[in-house]
């Protein structure tokens, strides 16, 4: 299981250090601290030391976790120092008059220019730098499913919206198209660089891939995260798809569900297609609250061993099921997309049934 999140109204407390440590991946967000959420974050929010500084503590208490540092191969976040005064000015994506290319996050926000060696360089170190402090693995970076913020597509025509969907800022005029694709092979690039970098430490890339296709098949990268797992058919094969190449998948699945038939579907439903690399996660981005127990099941804690097999559907029933070896012995999981889930864990006896309403008592 993995966390995946950060603390927007100041460090992270005892507890939640404690309960993080619990998981098997940490990555901890661009928005931890109070600083990173005020109305004017820049370079002296010192993003990295505060991102490192959550890691350090969860490594202290379990050494096994493995930590990720987060940032965005597209936006320029200010509240990242980049080693200094923020990101170097002469390295950010310009069109041709000079004039910053932007796209919009909470107001127009500047973009790394990865046509330029430079600015690979020194987006890499920037990763580099915080595995170099020894309590960080790896890095997320997020947004590499983005192509170029520049409101031009792979032929040169100008578009109305940029990548991902959003909104083109000012300055309306775009860049060329050999621009484009310059900063779009310069994208790739560096992403898959990292991982030489900063070798044999993990890279998890943001919707880098997805089941309907490869979508970018030179990508050197240990796997990817999808913010929203579906909870269908096309959930279980994104999850079987990375289990068959040998690339991790974090499998996010929004909120943390409650105790309850809910949470149990939506565990059968990640049993069923995770293999050796995959990762169940759930919350949000970034929280004020002072513990992140929802994040935790207690289910996470039940020593569920290997599968017996893959998974198998009956076609004539639309029911898949599968089952897992584990110290107390089998257990068996179902999922379908009409009846929901079932766990019937080994060793744990099946929660009691819910007790009938009772009479409401009348006046005579």
């Amino acid at each position: 299981v993995f966390a995946h999140g950060s603390n927007s109204t100041g460090p992270v407390n005892k507890g939640a250090i404690e309960l993080l440590a619990r998981f098997s991946v940490v990555t901890i967000e661009k928005f931890q601290g109070e600083c990173a959420n005020s109305g004017s974050p820049g370079p002296q929010c010192q993003q990295e030391a505060a991102i490192t500084d959550v890691l350090q503590r969860v490594r202290m208490i379990n050494p096994d976790v493995t930590t990720l540092f987060y940032y965005n191969s597209v936006i320029n976040f200010k509240q990242y120092a980049w080693d200094g005064d923020g990101f170097p000015q002469a390295q950010l994506l310009r069109n041709s008059s000079g004039d910053l290319i932007t796209v919009e996050h909470n107001g127009p926000v500047s973009v790394f220019d990865f046509g330029q060696a430079a600015a690979r360089a020194e987006f890499i170190a920037e990763c580099a730098n915080a595995t170099n402090t020894g309590w960080v693995d790896g890095c997320f970076v997020d947004r590499v499913m983005d192509g170029s913020p520049c409101c031009i597509d792979a032929v040169g025509t100008a578009a109305t919206s940029g990548a991902g969907g959003w909104k083109c800022a000012e300055p309306s005029s775009p860049l060329t198209a050999a621009q484009c694709l310059a900063y779009d092979q310069g994208h790739m690039d560096v992403v898959s660089n990292l991982t030489a970098a900063i070798a044999p430490g993990p890279i998890i890339a943001n919707h880098a891939f997805t089941t309907a296709t490869d979508l970018y098949p030179d990508l050197n990268i240990t796997g990817s995260m999808t913010e929203s797992l579906p909870a269908d058919e096309s959930g279980i094969s994104m999850l079987q798809w990375h289990a068959e190449r040998g690339l991790a998948i974090e499998a996010h699945v929004g909120d943390c569900e409650p105790p309850g038939p809910g949470r149990t579907t939506v565990l059968a439903h990640f049993l069923i297609g995770a293999g050796r690399l995959a990762y169940f996660g759930c919350g949000a981005w970034s929280s004020s609250s002072d513990s992140w127990d929802d994040r935790w099941f207690e289910e996470f804690s039940r020593p569920l061993g290997p599968p017996v097999a893959d998974a198998v559907k009956d076609n004539s029933t639309g029911v898949w099921t599968r089952s897992f070896d584990g110290v107390h012995g089998r257990t068996n999981v179902s999922w379908s997309a009409s009846t929901g889930g079932s766990i019937q864990w080994a060793g744990f006896a099946p929660p009691p049934p819910a007790p009938p309403p009772q009479p409401t008592r009348q006046c005579p």
